[in-house]
């Protein structure tokens, strides 16, 4: 078949619409609530009867509470480019005229157009169905991202923009594409044609930043807001400056060019669906792990940007949440440690951490702005004895969102105290 180097070629909307069809008719462990789930706050109201077009109009709707229909979540990147967003001041206006196409950044027109051909009138974007300058409608909104990126019935993962300004929808960047290098045999004296392409360069424990980590061109990968939102999707169809990506609790498939070349398998954490008892600990801290590594503007932003993950344990084990910890598994949880071979880069560990405000208390992972690792016996054939006794521990929530920010912590054990010399020796070669 005949490869299109475009990601918006019919070829590759066929791709979508087969995976997202064989995945609801087939696939037992994505299957839709019945009733759908209720729908986000605010989403953006798409005409998918009429033809889409630069002067058509978006409108801003809030459906009322008993509407329930299919949406579509956006995963995106900030970056240094500022999209139009929801503000006190305008609210009202985008509500009751709507928004041109052509007002919304690339990003967002290619986020349109997606919901477009694939038939469905309702998309959700954080920027813009959520007052951006309003403590309590951010914080409100924000303690109800998991169950947005949840029951979306399907995430776009921008990953190819480094923020709005560069669409998604686009043609393959040459370095992506297929190529033929000549192979010669010395002993037959012939030349075979090998066809070969660039393979995206994933993580890499020797990186010395999260940046270097992965291709320039996928930004989206190191951020931290985005991470619990590919975790909690059901189905996430992630555009990369190489392949599209379909992924979801049943199956990981990507495609060049729209014809299928194998699997991909980072998204749709269906883990998270259904939580082993005898787990729950384990993978926490393991994505735990994972989020620190991803990169802040701000660092006040830790907790939030992991609340909607915090939700989703807590509405599963009922465990009382502790500034990115559990009170049940409090002492466990304390041991951590920050990995020095690779932390957030200079900018994501400056901008808050430098000044005076406050992120969370010290016994906390999220206080110390850098990539942690868990070293309690939660990891190969190690386990933990715990020898302290937790008297005391408290948080106070600064705000709506019970797993956001925090203004204050204490913390009070009890247990034996040992006296220790620490010494350290050069060693010469």
């Amino acid at each position: 078949a005949k490869i299109s180097d475009r990601s918006d070629s019919d070829e590759c909307f066929g791709f979508l619409k087969t995976c997202l069809d064989n995945c609801l008719s087939t696939h037992a462990e994505c299957a839709r609530p019945t009733p759908l789930s209720s729908m986000p706050r605010r989403v953006l109201k798409i005409d998918v009867t009429q033809e889409l077009a630069d002067g058509s109009n978006i409108a801003l709707y809030e459906p009322p509470s008993d509407f329930h229909a299919d949406y579509v979540a956006l995963s995106h990147c900030w970056g240094k480019h500022q999209p139009l967003r929801s503000l006190t001041s305008n609210h009202q206006s985008l509500i009751q005229d709507g928004i041109r196409l052509t007002q919304l950044s690339p990003v967002f027109r290619d986020a349109v157009r997606v919901c477009y051909r694939m038939g469905i009138e309702h998309l959700w974007i954080d920027s813009l169905c959520i007052i951006q300058d309003s403590k309590e409608d951010w914080e409100r909104e924000s303690a109800r991202m998991c169950d947005y990126y949840e029951n979306a019935l399907f995430t776009i993962s921008a990953a190819s923009s480094p923020d709005g300004s560069v669409p998604f929808l686009r043609r393959r960047p040459e370095r992506w594409k297929q190529q033929a290098f000549p192979f010669h045999h010395d002993d037959k004296n012939k030349t075979t044609t090998v066809m070969a392409r660039r393979r995206p360069r994933g993580p890499s424990r020797g990186s010395s930043t999260v940046q270097t980590q992965v291709e320039d061109d996928e930004a989206l990968l190191t951020r931290a807001w985005v991470f619990q939102e590919g975790q909690l999707s059901k189905r996430v169809v992630e555009y990369t400056a190489s392949a599209l990506i379909w992924a979801c609790h049943s199956k990981k498939e990507l495609a060049e060019g729209g014809v299928k070349r194998g699997a991909y398998s980072h998204l749709c954490n269906q883990e998270l669906s259904n939580l082993r008892a005898d787990k729950v600990l384990e993978t926490w801290q393991a994505l735990v792990a994972q989020f620190s590594a991803r990169e802040l503007t701000h660092a006040t932003d830790c907790l939030p940007a992991l609340s909607g993950l915090a939700q989703k344990f807590h509405s599963q084990m009922g465990w009382r949440y502790m500034a990115g910890l559990w009170e049940e598994h409090l002492a466990v949880g304390l041991c951590w440690e920050v990995e020095r071979s690779v932390a957030r880069t200079e900018t994501a560990l400056t901008t808050d951490i430098n000044s005076v405000k406050y992120i969370a208390p010290t016994w906390s992972w999220a206080s110390a702005g850098q990539r942690i690792a868990f070293c309690g016996g939660w990891s190969g054939s190690l386990r933990y004895e715990n020898l302290v006794e937790v008297e005391d521990v408290a948080c106070q929530v600064d705000g709506l969102n019970p797993f956001g920010r925090i203004s204050n912590g204490s913390l009070t054990l009890k247990g034996t105290a040992f006296t220790i010399s620490l010494s350290q020796h050069s060693t010469t070669r």
